[in-house]
């Protein structure tokens, strides 16, 4: 069982936006364009079309890390100065009223904490499925799914029936090309990152549901990329 600190209400009054990608925080502002400014709007440094924002990275069986053993992380930024996601299958046993007891009333009071990752963890991210409740200061990551770290929208989405969200404490971080060269090597897979998975299923099985889709190994991947031994021309005779 992951456990984690809360901290108190006070303590997240002041929530922080989404790293800057050196795993330093800045302080979300009250203009929804300046969040733009924490995210490269530049093409993704890989242009294989692998790697994006709003992918799953579904972690290889031989990864052994205890932060990303057996884990579905959805990458909520990608491109030149790194990366960023939260994991998804890791619920808690801390509901959002215990976290925050003035919404112990509210209809989503009961809804978990998931442990986004190693880096932030006192830190709430929220992912919403964005037409299930209009939101200002938040990020697009698909035409789907956005991303906020709001004090004030958390409070209006835990007290809407209709919305569906998700709240992390917590997140993982990648200096520029690090993801990439974990990829490569095989740490990763990168599948899409849909909404229904994401919002719709069992999230603690959502690694094994993954898993056993036809994903190729490490070794494959690479050959199929680019062949390490290239093959010797057939003999004519």
């Amino acid at each position: 069982m992951v456990r984690f600190r809360i901290v108190t209400v006070a303590s997240y009054v002041s929530l922080f936006v989404l790293s800057v990608f050196t795993l330093g925080v800045m302080p979300l502002s009250r203009h929804p364009s300046a969040l733009l400014g924490f995210f490269p709007l530049s093409p993704p440094i890989v242009s294989d079309g692998k790697l994006e924002k709003g992918k799953f990275l579904v972690a290889a069986n031989h990864l052994h890390d205890p932060n990303f053993s057996q884990t579905v992380i959805y990458l909520v930024a990608y491109g030149q100065r790194g990366a960023l996601g939260v994991v998804v299958n890791r619920p808690t046993d801390v509901q959002l009223a215990r976290a925050l007891p003035h919404l112990a009333d509210q209809p989503h009071a009961e809804d978990v904490i998931y442990a986004g990752g190693p880096v932030g963890r006192t830190r709430m991210l929220l992912l919403v499925r964005s037409q299930t409740f209009p939101l200002g200061e938040t990020l697009p990551i698909t035409e789907e799914v956005s991303v906020t770290s709001s004090l004030d929208n958390l409070t209006k989405l835990v007290a809407t029936t209709t919305a569906q969200f998700h709240v992390y404490a917590g997140h993982a971080g990648w200096s520029p090309l690090q993801l990439d060269s974990e990829v490569a090597r095989g740490d990763w897979h990168v599948m899409p990152g849909d909404p229904a998975t994401l919002f719709d299923t069992d999230l603690k099985n959502v690694w094994s549901d993954l898993s056993s889709k036809d994903a190729p190994d490490a070794a494959e991947w690479i050959h199929h990329i680019q062949p390490i031994y290239p093959k010797r021309p057939q003999d004519s005779s």
